[in-house]
């Protein structure tokens, strides 16, 4: 199934099989997350729903104060922000989806190239926003 085909029944799936897919470009040990503004997770490359909201929270916030450093140092807000550790790196981006804040999140391993990984990720969220800007069903969890 292409996230193409995804309706509200079967979203859910659609889009964990797609963040999936899309992330084994970065190698094995990776993780893509989606997850609403407020931290609630969406979907997730994996199926470890409990750490896999855990993250999703702590990117929220991670997001939303990168935004506010950027505002108040330079003046504007930045989409994206990176971590990297001797062990990996993360990568947050913030997207617009229906007119709704999201963020996703992209973890991979340290030989993974860093520039290759934002590149990755916001060519992904770009992807996901366009293939969700007319479907007539939402994100949002009832």
């Amino acid at each position: 199934m292409s996230l193409d085909e995804t309706n509200g029944a079967n979203l859910h799936k659609g889009l964990c099989l797609f963040l999936n897919q899309q992330n084994d470009r970065l190698g094995n040990d990776t993780l893509a997350i989606l997850a609403s503004s407020d931290g609630s997770l969406v979907a997730s490359s994996r199926f470890d729903v409990k750490s896999d909201s855990r993250f999703s929270a702590m990117a929220s916030a991670l997001l939303s104060l990168s935004e506010t450093l950027c505002n108040e140092v330079l003046g504007s807000a930045n989409d994206h922000t990176s971590f990297s550790t001797s062990k990996g790196h993360i990568a947050l981006v913030r997207l617009t989806i229906q007119d709704s804040p999201y963020l996703m999140m992209f973890s991979c391993p340290a030989d993974t190239n860093l520039a290759f990984l934002m590149r990755h990720s916001r060519d992904l969220a770009s992807k996901l926003i366009e293939t969700l800007a007319n479907k007539s069903i939402s994100l949002k969890q009832e």
